[in-house]
C-alpha cells in the first residue's frame, strides 16, 4: 500500500515588539538599550546572527541602530521626542519579516551656562557705559541670551548705578 505525506513547512513566527526609552538626557551619549531584547523569533528571544535589522524610517544623525540592536544617542541631542521605524527579518528566510518603533525620549536636564562676566566698572561723568557682552552655552542646543538694566540714582546730580541682569534661556 501507498501514503502520501504533506509536511508545509511556514516561517517561523517573528515579532518586533515596540521600545521606549524616556528620561535620556541630552549630554548622555551611548547605548541606552537593545532592540532584541524584547524582539522574538519562533516564540524564543530573536537574537542579532539569527536576524538583519533595518531602519525603515524616522533616522536622525544623533540616533544608531546597529547590527547587533543596540541603540545609541550622541551628546548634544536636542531635547524632543523621536521616533524611528525598524525592520527585523530572519536571515535564512529574508521575506519573514515584521517592523516596530522605537520611541526614544530626550530631556534636557542642564540650564544653560553663563560664561564669566567682567568686574564692576566706574566710568567719569558724560561718558556712555560700555557693557561686555556676555556669552552662553547649552550641552542640548541653542541659548537665548537676554538682559535687564535697572537704573538707581546716586546721592550726587549725574551720578546713577546700572544693574544689568543676563538671562540665559534655552528650548527647555
Amino acid at each position: 500500500d501507498t501514503a502520501t505525506v504533506t509536511i508545509v513547512v511556514a516561517a517561523p513566527a517573528i515579532d518586533a515588539v515596540a521600545d521606549t526609552y524616556s528620561n535620556i538626557n541630552c549630554s548622555s551619549f551611548g547605548a541606552i538599550g537593545n532592540v532584541l531584547a524584547n524582539d522574538t523569533l519562533n516564540s524564543n528571544p530573536a537574537k542579532s546572527e539569527e536576524v538583519n535589522i533595518t531602519v525603515i524610517s524616522g533616522g536622525n544623525p544623533n540616533i544608531t541602530l546597529d547590527n547587533l540592536g543596540n541603540i545609541s544617542v550622541q551628546s548634544g541631542i536636542v531635547s524632543g521626542s523621536y521616533v524611528l521605524t525598524y525592520q527585523i527579518c530572519e536571515k535564512l528566510n529574508p521575506t519573514n519579516c515584521d517592523t516596530a518603533t522605537i520611541t526614544i525620549n530626550v530631556q534636557d536636564a542642564t540650564a544653560p551656562v553663563i560664561a564669566q562676566l567682567p568686574v564692576a566698572s566706574t566710568i567719569s561723568c558724560g561718558l556712555t557705559p560700555n557693557f561686555a557682552q556676555a556669552l552662553a552655552t547649552d550641552t542640548c542646543g541653542s541659548v537665548n541670551l537676554t538682559f535687564v538694566d535697572v537704573t538707581v540714582q546716586g546721592n550726587c546730580i549725574g551720578s546713577y548705578t546700572i544693574t544689568r541682569t543676563w538671562t540665559a534661556t534655552d528650548s527647555s
